[in-house]
Formats: structure tokens, sequence, C-alpha cells
């Protein structure tokens, strides 16, 4: 009984976890990068149009499986993450490689002495947060015993429909 309790609980905070983190990475700094990177595309040139759009595309699909986490749909949530989260971070990748390798410095003074690089790996690299507290969220419900028992219990209707006596054709 302690157990289940610890358990609910855990599920609780790792939700709420879930949510901050996916409120402040893939929807804020994720997405107002990608803007960024849209409204500057003149100056980064045109590649950065199209990582912008993965970036923008990977953090919606994030923030979708983290909405279907939430409603307890478990395989499509992390399928849903997962499409979402990988691009994304190969397009910061390739982002910051390309920045790496011109030197890029901001122009704000507010980030002066620090790379473009440097400052879009801070903003961006902690969308790994909310991505492994979906996939423990997603993964704890899934193997919990109530959804294990709410699975079996839809299988055994299914047999018992699949294995229902066949109407008669004939009346006797």
């Amino acid at each position: 009984m302690k157990k289940d309790r610890i358990l609910q609980v855990l599920q609780i905070f790792l939700k709420l976890a879930l949510v901050v983190t996916t409120l402040i990475y893939p929807l804020f700094m994720d997405l107002l990068t990608a803007l960024g990177w849209t409204v500057n595309a003149h100056s980064y040139g045109a590649k950065f149009r199209i990582l912008a759009a993965v970036v923008a595309v990977g953090a919606l699909l994030m923030t979708a499986g983290v909405i279907l986490a939430l409603c307890k749909k478990d395989i499509a949530a992390l399928v849903t993450g997962s499409v979402g989260f990988f691009p994304l971070m190969g397009a910061v990748s390739i982002a910051t490689s390309i920045a790496e390798a011109a030197g890029w410095a901001p122009q704000s003074e507010a980030h002066l002495g620090r790379f473009a690089y440097q400052i879009w790996a801070d903003r961006m690299l902690p969308t790994i947060a909310p991505y492994c507290l979906l996939v423990a969220v997603a993964l704890l419900h899934y193997f919990s015993y109530e959804a294990s028992a709410a699975r079996r219990e839809k299988k055994r209707q299914k047999e018992e429909f699949e294995n229902r006596p066949a109407p008669k054709i004939v009346e006797d």
C-alpha cells in the first residue's frame, strides 16, 4: 500500500516537472530561437530557415507528446515526443557546428565574450530534460499495475467477443 502511494506521488511530481520544463524549453526557448533564426535568415543563410522550421516543428511535436502522456496515451506520446526530439537535437547540432566553425559572436552587450553556438547550446540543450521526463512518465504509466490490468481486461473482452458462438443461420 505504501509503495503504491510513493509511486503516485512520484508520478505527480514527474508530471508537474514535465509540464514546467516543457513550457520553458520546447515552447519558450526552442520556439524563440527558431523565430530568431527565421527573422535573421538573411544574415545566417538559407540553411537556418530550414533548421528553424525543424526546431519549431520538433518543439511542437514534443509538446504534443507531453499532452498525449498527460492523457495516458503512452505509446503515442513516446513516438510523437521522439519524432520531435531527435530531429530538433540534430538541427541544434548542425546550427551550433556552423556557428562554431564561422566564429559568430552575438551583437548584444548582454552576451559579450560568448559565441553564438555557446548561447544556442545553453538555451536548447536543456530540452533533453523534458524528453527524459516524458519517457519516464510514459513508461511508468505503461508498466503500472492499473494500465497492465486494463490491457489484460481489454484483451480478454476481445477474445470473448471473437470466440462467441455464431448466430444460427437456419431456424430449427
